[in-house]
């Protein structure tokens, strides 16, 4: 559903918990592509959809991110770094899954939960699939609240909602961990804040 996103080539990584992809738009030349989702040196998968300035040249930002994160901590992307995404990483040991969305939301994260399962994307898209594939008979029904304030702000939205009900985004610069387990959110922060 979001191969328009990365015609590049589409890679998965899989376990009894969850199902990540990710699909590669190749922007720099390079024979053998790094690809996403990203093992972290500490053992954890980060996908994410962006890009960090400022680094050398020749260097992979989601290796640098994936390695800022494990030695630094998400919270590290708070001050000090000149970035745009939105991402998630998978918490093996822990069961979770933490997306995370930039200062400004330049990228966007959708999410839902439904029946007990999480789903997240860069776009909306896979997730009206879900809708139409669990209830077909409801299929996709649009949050006319929503959709009026959508319209009246020159067909932008702010925060996290979206036209469609049932599906959220995260709000610019909002992290947010989800247990799998549990199946319930867990912690809610921001990249906003004191020092």
């Amino acid at each position: 559903f979001n191969e328009c996103r990365g015609p590049d080539g589409t890679t998965f990584y899989k376990d009894n918990y969850i199902n990540l992809g990710h699909s590669l738009l190749a922007i720099s030349p390079n024979e053998t592509p790094l690809r996403q989702p990203w093992k972290m040196s500490d053992g954890n998968y980060l996908v994410w959809n962006g890009e960090i300035f400022g680094l050398e040249d020749g260097v992979f930002d989601t290796a640098w991110l994936s390695e800022k994160i494990v030695n630094d901590s998400l919270a590290s992307l708070k001050y000090q770094h000149n970035w745009m995404g939105a991402g998630a990483i998978y918490d093996l040991k822990n069961l979770t899954i933490t997306l995370f969305r930039d200062h400004f939301g330049v990228k966007p994260m959708y999410y839902m939960e439904m029946d007990g399962d999480f789903f997240f994307s860069s776009t909306a898209r896979p997730l009206m699939a879900v809708i139409n594939e669990k209830r077909p008979d409801e299929g996709i029904t649009r949050d006319e609240k929503t959709w009026k304030i959508f319209q009246k702000n020159d067909r932008h939205l702010f925060g996290r909602y979206t036209q469609m009900e049932r599906i959220q985004r995260l709000a610019p610069g909002q992290i947010l961990t989800y247990d799998l387990r549990q199946a319930k959110f867990v912690s809610s922060d921001t990249f906003w804040g004191r020092k």
